[in-house]
């Protein structure tokens, strides 16, 4: 198990400094280095199809940029957001992050992609919340945005939520 992690965590950095180097998720799934990593693994001949999904998947939870946001702006995100049918999204403040979470239904971290885009942290396609901001900046709605056939359907009921 300790040998696996080790060469996880060593994957996962050579996934990062490609990414960072300008290589495209294909360059790094072919690349020399990757493969001499992830090879000499148990099981890799039956898993090697979803190499690039993996490196995917770390791309976009450990190595997309941040848009930064001050303490008071974070804050600013932090309430409960309402759909008609009694789902409410909350939005909580951990630590300088931010989570999304239902009640007994998901609960996720955010990546702010800009002042109203954030992504979740985990590989799902294109799925995001939206925020709309009033004219001086305050949160006033969000709006999941999910893929047709994501897992994320299951749990994200469509509609424009707007903050209590």
């Amino acid at each position: 198990m300790q040998s696996a992690k080790k060469t996880m965590l060593t994957f996962s950095a050579q996934v990062g400094k490609l990414h960072q180097s300008g290589l495209s998720i294909d360059e790094i799934n072919q690349h020399d280095s990757i493969y001499k990593l992830v090879k000499p693994l148990p099981g890799f001949e039956h898993s090697k199809s979803y190499l690039s999904d993996w490196i995917a998947e770390i791309i976009e939870t450990e190595y997309t940029p941040v848009y930064p946001l001050t303490m008071t702006q974070l804050k600013s995100y932090v309430g409960f957001y309402p759909l008609g049918d009694n789902s409410i999204i909350e939005i909580v403040l951990d630590n300088k992050t931010l989570y999304a979470r239902e009640k007994g239904k998901f609960s996720i971290e955010l990546i702010p992609l800009s002042a109203t885009h954030f992504d979740f942290k985990s590989w799902t396609q294109n799925d995001h919340l939206e925020f709309t901001l009033t004219q001086t900046g305050s949160v006033k709605s969000l709006l999941p945005v999910i893929s047709k056939g994501s897992w994320n359907n299951r749990y994200f009921k469509p509609g424009t939520r707007v903050k209590l």
